[in-house]
This record gives C-alpha cells, structure tokens and sequence, in this order.
C-alpha cells in the first residue's frame, strides 16, 4: 500500500529519490494532486497561493495550487526507512511501523512542504527537511503508513502517519483531509478512510 506509479512522475520532479507512488482511483484527473478518499475526494490546496505559512486546505479536483508530491527523505534513520528505533520517540510506534517509507509532502509550485506550527495542528506550508529529516519545519515528517484495514489497500492508497504529532498523541496521527471545500487539513488520529486515504487526483 504505498505510493505507485502516477504520483512518481510529479515526485521525480521534486526529489531525485523519489518513492513510489499512489494509484489513482475513479476517473483520470489532473496528473500531482493528492487527494483523500483515495484520490477520488478534495484534493490538498496552497490555499489562495498563499505559501510560506498558508493553510493548506481541501480544493476541488482540478484548482490551481494543487501540484503535492512525495519524496522519500533517504537517509533519515539510515535508509529512509523506519527501524525500531527510529524515527519516533515511542519505540511501540517504531516496531508497528518497522520498514515503512519516511518521506515529506511537498508542493511543487513553491518548494514548501506540509507541515504545522509549533502548537496546532493544522496543515501549513513550510520549509522542507533535507533527506535526513532535520532542517525542515515542524511537522513535516510523514511515514507512509501501510497494511492499513480502514484504507483502500487493494487500490494502493496510503496513510501518512505525522511523525511529530504521533509522538506527541503517543498513537498513529495522520494527515487527514475533509470532504468539505475550504477545510484546513490537520494531523489528527482518525480512521474515517475518506479522509485519511491519500491518492493521485
């Protein structure tokens, strides 16, 4: 269940260690948006274009600032993969997630990557980490959560499990979207797949 083939094309554009990519799901759409409801629902906006420090919240598929990726940050925890110990302060997290993709969301038209601020939760723009995970801003380490029973497994879809507010809630907290037009995207503990399951728009 990680990202497949037509979220790499928009990610080798980002990052020259790109991770595979989500499958789309429903009818073909605009190529670079990621969208929950396994990319058949609201899609991850730079709201208004706004940037550094803009919400990013839930469009319609197929709106301006749309152009998400994914890219594995590749030496983080030495191979860009989970150990047991590593990334996560809660080594209980690290073993459920041993071997998953440690990887960051990133916006295409500015640069910027997926993120919070220091105190809420909610899905902002900011500086991307480099690929050992440091350097970024908070929030913006993402692991590709697999084996997922309230996800679309059979379709590809993915959860990203936000490693700083998972420590945080000391339980799996994900990106999580809305099926309303205009909502702020959040790291939350959820298990609503229609906006919890990434895919390609």
């Amino acid at each position: 269940m990680r990202l497949r083939s037509k979220f790499a094309a928009a990610a080798l554009v980002i990052a020259t260690a790109a991770v595979p990519a989500i499958a789309s799901v429903g009818p073909a759409q605009a190529a670079g948006q990621v969208c929950e409801n396994g990319g058949a629902g609201q899609c991850l906006n730079d709201w208004n274009g706004a940037g550094s420090g803009g919400a990013v919240k839930m469009g319609q598929n197929g709106w301006p600032h749309q152009s998400f990726g994914t890219f594995q940050l590749t030496t983080m925890c030495g191979a860009g993969r989970v150990t047991h110990s590593c990334p996560f302060t809660n080594t209980s997290l690290d073993n459920a997630m041993f071997d998953s993709i440690i990887v960051a969301v990133k916006y295409n038209g500015n640069g910027l990557c997926v993120g919070t601020s220091q105190t809420t939760r909610g899905a902002v723009l900011v500086t991307c980490p480099n690929s050992g995970g440091t350097g970024g801003g908070w929030g913006v380490v993402q692991v590709q959560r697999t084996n997922v029973n309230n996800c679309f497994a059979q379709n590809g879809d993915t959860q990203l499990m936000n490693r700083l507010w998972s420590d945080n809630d000391a339980t799996a907290t994900v990106l999580t979207g809305s099926t309303a037009t205009g909502n702020q995207a959040a790291m939350f503990t959820q298990t609503n797949p229609a906006i919890v399951c990434w895919g390609t728009g």
